[in-house]
């Protein structure tokens, strides 16, 4: 079981936010993946985010200059 403060989990949860509503359940689950036996505090449970929202974001977005965005180069 994983224990975080609830400073670590308002952080988690804040870096949840950006995201596709879709894709925060595969987020918490790589967050927790991350964490799982390693010590926890402010440092890790940040790095843990940043690095699962890089790797779902890195999928789920398109890329610049593509899209319905592209006519307002």
């Amino acid at each position: 079981m994983l224990k975080l403060s609830d400073e670590e989990l308002t952080q988690v949860f804040r870096a949840a936010g950006p995201l596709q509503p879709g894709d925060r359940n595969r987020f918490l689950e790589s967050v927790a993946s991350k964490l799982a036996g390693a010590t926890i505090g402010p440092g890790s449970v940040y790095k843990a985010c940043v690095e699962a929202q890089r790797e779902l974001m890195n999928g789920s977005y398109p890329a610049l200059g593509s899209g319905s965005w592209a006519k307002y180069r």
